[in-house]
């Protein structure tokens, strides 16, 4: 958030370049309403697609597969772990989840009768879904491709496959654009953001490709429930085989292939991670074609109908299996593996991080030098309101939280260089000295722990002779001797 408040866009946009995201969402974000500076009012923002994330799927899942299929559809968009966790976060996905389903839905509409209509709608959605993230691409490659070879194989006349391509050139316009001025722009996707959290989504081996894609699965799904969604997902490949959904195995194996390819080359993560969510629309077609074909179809137009499955036997199985997660939801306390109580987007509880605050209050002086970056600080703005800011420089503001100031560069998302990281502690310690005796606090509340602490140490180079550090998931904090960091930077 604190790229989206920026002054201006233009200083917007510039903050951006820290980010391996389109701005989209931070303008999105810049005019959003925010009385109070209340968290809940800016999750509105991903709350509300998310919402209707649940309708969009049942429809999908209604044109792809048939009513069985968009129940289950939209039972798994309602209760699945991805959905339920990018719906409460100060994110893109959630949008971008819902311009994809939503697009999917006017691709099967196109396929069933190829019109401009749904090819408008279809190329409106993906516009839109890419202007909220890039991930939203691979959707496109893997639809578009489909779409094309669907015509080709029928023999469709050359103007509908003339509009399936107009479809794409809005979208492909804005990737070129998208990439000039932006994605070639960011100097932290080719440094960390690529070889740092993201490096595991890219398989060594034909084994570890199987576990990343049961990653996947388990992100979608928690882990308990991914080798029940693994043996759904291998009897809808065969019920749509056997059933002759053509269309709906060429659109999931085009998905599938777009991803592999891109990922064996080595320029695309795959894994269970946000950047994967666009691939929940395949993977819930696919888990939800076996409900759909339990149902025999009626072989005899002249017989009375009867009550078929999706009428009579489909409420009391998605009753038991509602029943049956939420007995793992609780067993597995599943509201704590959530975090619903997240503070902004990261993936802690509100409980942690009162806790980090209240230890920080307790371990540390106000004579004690803290210093963040702006991803921290982001958060803490969270507690500290809106008025803590105060400027010590002009590129050091600081927030005064509990009778502390933290100190932090807001330019700045995480010290990944050791000049940086030792620029910002000879500006804050001539700035703000600290009397005998006190300590120099590196906290960070966030992403990129690990290398912040290999910052610090590539910094001091083994000067410092003492020192504490805390380390745990999203959370660092390193205490050390202001006299010897002040030593240990002249040198």
């Amino acid at each position: 958030m604190a790229i989206a408040r920026q002054p201006t866009l233009a200083r917007v946009f510039t903050g951006t370049l820290l980010q391996a995201h389109p701005p989209f969402h931070y303008f999105l974000m810049h005019f959003w309403p925010d009385p109070g500076n209340g968290i809940m009012w800016l999750r509105i923002s991903s709350l509300i697609p998310g919402l209707l994330f649940i309708p969009a799927a049942y429809c999908t899942g209604k044109k792809a597969l048939g009513p069985a299929a968009a129940w289950a559809m939209a039972f798994l968009a309602a209760f699945g772990n991805a959905p339920l966790i990018l719906s409460e976060v100060i994110r893109p996905y959630a949008p971008m989840g819902l311009l994809l389903m939503a697009g999917l839905w006017f691709w099967f509409d196109f396929i069933e009768r190829p019109r401009v209509k749904p090819a408008a709608g279809y190329g409106a959605c993906m516009v839109a879904a890419l202007a909220f993230h890039y991930s939203a691409g691979l959707f496109i490659a893997g639809a578009g491709l489909a779409g094309a070879a669907w015509l080709l194989a029928r023999r469709r006349p050359a103007r509908e496959l003339a509009v399936w391509i107009a479809a794409h050139l809005p979208a492909a316009a804005a990737a070129v654009a998208l990439y000039c001025l932006h994605l070639s722009r960011i100097l932290e996707l080719q440094r960390s953001w690529m070889e740092g959290y993201l490096g595991s989504g890219f398989p060594g081996s034909a084994l570890d490709l199987l576990r990343n894609l049961n990653t996947i699965l388990t992100y979608f799904f928690l882990p308990p429930l991914a080798p029940a969604f693994a043996a759904l997902v291998a009897l809808g490949l065969v019920a749509l085989i056997r059933r002759r959904r053509y269309p709906a195995l060429l659109f999931i194996g085009s998905c599938f292939l777009a991803a592999l390819a891109l990922n064996l080359t080595g320029a695309y993560p795959l894994s269970g991670l946000r950047h994967c969510f666009w691939l929940f629309g395949p993977v819930a077609l696919l888990a939800s074609a076996p409900i759909e074909f339990l149902e025999k179809p009626d072989r005899n137009p002249a017989r009375i109908p009867t009550p078929t499955f999706s009428r009579v036997y489909l409420p009391f199985l998605v009753f038991a299996l509602a029943g049956l997660i939420a007995g793992l939801y609780a067993h597995y306390d599943y509201l704590r593996l959530i975090r619903r109580n997240q503070v902004a987007e990261f993936a802690i509880r509100q409980d942690f991080f009162n806790g980090v605050l209240a230890r920080l209050d307790r371990n540390s002086t106000p004579n004690d030098l803290i210093l963040t970056a702006r991803q921290t600080a982001d958060l803490l703005r969270f507690v500290a309101g809106p008025d803590a800011d105060r400027r010590l420089s002009p590129r050091l503001p600081r927030l005064r939280l509990n009778g502390r100031d933290y100190i932090y560069a807001p330019e700045i998302w995480n010290y990944q260089d050791r000049n940086e990281l030792g620029d910002a502690l000879r500006e804050a310690l001539a700035l703000r000295p600290t009397p005998p005796g006190s300590s120099v606090i590196i906290l960070n509340v966030g992403y990129n722990c690990e290398s912040l602490l290999l910052t610090t140490y590539s910094l001091f180079r083994g000067d410092l002779l003492t020192g504490e550090q805390t380390k745990a998931d999203f959370l660092l904090i390193v205490r050390m001797p202001a006299d010897q960091i002040r030593k240990a930077l002249i040198k």
